[in-house]
């Protein structure tokens, strides 16, 4: 049976070390460019879709720069990329650097595609952040790691798993209250979980069903 390991094979050496790091510069350059001049991102680095289907081909990954969690309380967001440099390295080690590139790859397309599908149901300039994808990783490292824990706001211990379930429900009703916008960053996000988690444990998967109807007979 053909799997994700096949595929990781035949693309041979397509590695990208040390990306949890770069990734994490990178919000840290973001950081400095929304204190700075908010407005530069939005111009210049966005995922707009209508600049990017006119030749600003660049935007397709510069929206990453984006920092996560944005707001005025600076050292919330220094704390939240530190957060995720530690739990994304931990994912990093134990998918390898091909599998965790094909993460983000495959979050990056579903965000491109998703905001073109809205591009052209709404005929109106549509800029697509990646507030959800980058929270999303977590999600992944919660179903690869579901018994870590995590010490809530430095004191709470608590389970990644439950954080990833607080997170997924979080996740439903901003769903329901939010743009059309918010809810394409949301379904690219979690479909994109469900797509490589999908990808790479379909084996573990199948054989679990098997078992499970093989039981029932």
């Amino acid at each position: 049976m053909y799997n994700f390991s096949n595929f990781e094979n035949k693309m041979g050496n397509f590695n990208m070390p040390k990306l949890s790091l770069y990734l994490s510069a990178m919000f840290l350059l973001g950081l400095l460019i929304m204190m700075i001049n908010p407005n530069f991102y939005y111009l210049y680095l966005s995922l707009d879709i209508y600049k990017v289907l006119h030749g600003e081909i660049w935007r397709i990954l510069t929206f990453l720069i984006y920092p996560i969690a944005y707001n005025r309380f600076i050292l919330l967001s220094l704390l939240l990329i530190y957060f995720y440099y530690t739990f994304s390295r931990e994912l990093n080690q134990a998918w390898g650097d091909f599998r965790y590139a094909m993460y983000l790859l495959i979050g990056i397309i579903g965000h491109l595609i998703g905001g073109i599908i809205v591009y052209f149901m709404t005929k109106s300039t549509v800029i697509i952040l990646p507030t959800y994808f980058t929270f999303s990783i977590f999600i992944a490292y919660a179903l690869t790691f579901p018994e870590s824990v995590f010490l809530l706001y430095f004191i709470i211990p608590i389970k990644a798993k439950y954080l990833a379930i607080f997170e997924i429900i979080l996740y439903v009703l901003i769903f329901i209250s939010s743009s059309l916008t918010s809810r394409i960053e949301i379904i690219c996000s979690l479909i994109n979980v469900i797509i490589f988690m999908y990808l790479m444990y379909k084996d573990k998967l199948l054989y679990f069903f098997k078992r499970l109807f093989k039981g029932y007979k």
